[in-house]
């Protein structure tokens, strides 16, 4: 009696494994099967395919060691870079320091399965202890200046930094400055603030951080607040306008300078951390209420410079940490939001029955169908490693059943090789209950603009194997 082939049933899902790409706006005709059947049959309907969920979100702290690969199924990696506020030392309004901000960087960078990452996180500068300076963050932050007396300065804040790809110093994916440490005094204005680090609003840029705000001995008398880090080096020390000896030391590298020592009171502020590091504070040579001036500050630290690489999009940020109060500032952080491959699958089957006329829907016994299953992605974005299409189909009587042919066309991608598709069975092979078919995932040696895509086919009554993007399912 006639049979009816059912509609295929297609998904896509997450895998595991080395699986092959398709560019762009593809076709995959994933399978031509000829069938001899004793029975008369029904042409099928179309079935859909959609994408599968993307991979956990990963979130980094101080201390913690940032390395891994980019998931399978991954197209993109939204970054949010934090590096580390400038410590609150006692200088600032109503004797409360204001800290510098430290940048926090949002970017999104197209990204291919395995690439690996990498990175620290910095650290937030800390308060003085009594006489003692407070400690730079961790990654770069600048020491407050210990005076002799009392109210050191406050530490400068760490940067944070991101590499996607093999780890080149001079070209990270985000780094993220330290602000700058307050100076110790007794300010109740905004004398001695750190400044904030630099804040990236484009891809391929450095930004400069802010300088320190001055600190304050008299009328006439300059106790500079450092410089922020450049663009294309450390920023300067804070200099004092009567006494050399009172200034606050320069930013080497991404590492911020110290705070001056002070052989009084109320030492300078250490420099933030960044892509250069900022300069420390200067020092003072009064004390409070000498003179008459109950307003004595150290210069406040530099805000550390911020970069962001050539390749990102969506470019933006804030200072964060600015708290009031004495206190160590916060620390930064690297979170990474994996970004999914944005594709519309279709999957079409078609039936065509061997010497009947075109658009004939039922078949004589004895006659050979050729089934047509074609995978197209409409876009936008392509298919990756990992992505997988899982075809399921009923396939009608006890026919003999051999493979006509197999062939992907169309698309392009400048991220990916385009290799040959290799299946476990030929043309003119049988049609086996498990058929497993792939393009090999190879990335070009090039810079990466463009995800990467995968298709195959399987066609199968058994589980899936983790090698196989594509598979239909006879059942």
């Amino acid at each position: 009696m006639p049979k009816r082939l059912p509609a295929s049933r297609a998904r896509t899902t997450r895998r595991p494994s080395g699986a092959a790409h398709a560019a762009r706006t593809g076709a995959a005709t994933l399978t031509t099967l000829g069938l001899a059947l004793a029975s008369v049959v029904a042409v099928p309907a179309a079935a859909l395919a959609a994408p599968a969920p993307a991979a956990p979100d990963r979130v980094f702290a101080v201390g913690d060691t940032v390395a891994g690969t980019v998931p399978d199924g991954v197209c993109a990696v939204t970054t949010t870079v934090t590096g580390g506020a400038g410590g609150r030392g006692a200088a600032g309004a109503d004797g409360r320091g204001s800290n510098g901000g430290a940048a926090r960087i949002t970017a999104t960078f197209d990204v291919l399965p395995g690439t690996p990452y990498s990175g620290t996180v910095g650290g937030g500068g800390q308060q003085y202890r009594g006489r003692i300076g407070g400690d730079g963050g961790v990654n770069g932050g600048g020491a407050g200046g210990t005076a002799a007396s009392d109210h050191g300065g406050a530490g400068g804040g760490g940067y944070s930094v991101l590499f996607l790809g093999t780890p080149d110093p001079q070209a990270p994916a985000v780094l993220a400055g330290g602000g700058g440490g307050s100076g110790g005094g007794h300010s109740v204005t905004q004398d001695g603030f750190g400044g904030d680090a630099g804040l990236p609003s484009a891809a391929g840029t450095v930004v400069a951080g802010t300088a320190g705000t001055a600190g304050y001995e008299g009328p006439g008398i300059v106790v500079g607040g450092g410089e922020g880090g450049g663009t294309t080096g450390p920023g300067a020390g804070g200099a004092h306008s009567t006494d050399a000896s009172l200034d606050g030391l320069p930013g080497v590298g991404r590492t911020g300078g110290a705070g001056a020592y002070d052989p009084n009171f109320d030492a300078g502020g250490g420099g933030g951390g960044g892509f250069f590091g900022a300069g420390g504070g200067a020092s003072t040579v009064i004390q409070n209420s000498q003179n008459g001036i109950n307003t004595v500050a150290g210069g406040g630290g530099g805000g550390g410079s911020s970069a962001v690489g050539a390749g990102a999009r969506d470019v933006s940020s804030t200072a964060v940490g600015r708290v009031t109060g004495v206190g160590a500032g916060a620390n930064g952080s690297i979170v990474l939001d994996w970004v999914e491959c944005a594709y519309d699958l279709a999957v079409t089957k078609q039936v065509a029955v061997e010497g009947a006329p075109a658009g004939s829907t039922r078949a004589p016994v004895g006659s050979t169908l050729v089934w047509t299953v074609t995978v197209r992605n409409a876009g936008p974005a392509a298919m990756t490693r990992g992505d997988v299409v899982t075809l399921a189909d009923t396939v009608p009587g006890a026919g003999r059943t051999s493979i006509r042919s197999i062939a992907v066309s169309g698309g392009a991608n400048d991220a990916l090789e385009r290799g040959p598709v290799t299946c476990d069975a030929g043309v003119g092979d049988p049609m086996p209950d498990a058929l497993v078919c792939a393009r090999p995932y190879a990335p070009r040696a090039v810079t990466r603009t463009a995800c990467a895509a995968s298709t195959s086919a399987r066609r199968s009554r058994s589980s899936t194997p983790s090698r196989s993007p594509t598979r239909p399912t006879r059942s």
